[in-house]
């Protein structure tokens, strides 16, 4: 797949980081979010990769915001 390909798709892209993510780079998120027109990064600045540990609350409120905000 290109990256022309890629920025074709216009499905709503949420893409979300904590600081101390040791899986997913924050490089590989810019990358999503450049590519795909319709996305919306967050990053959150405490937490890792299981970010919705240290705060459920505010991922739950981040994504039902993003869908409400697609409607």
């Amino acid at each position: 797949m290109s990256i022309e390909d890629l920025e074709k798709i216009n499905n709503p892209l949420l893409l979300m980081r904590a600081r101390n993510d040791l899986v997913v780079s924050e490089e590989s998120l810019e990358f999503m979010f450049m590519h795909f027109p319709n996305s919306k990064l967050i990053a959150y600045p405490k937490g890792g990769h299981f970010l919705i540990h240290s705060n459920p609350i505010g991922v739950a409120r981040d994504i039902v915001n993003f869908f409400d905000n697609e409607n």
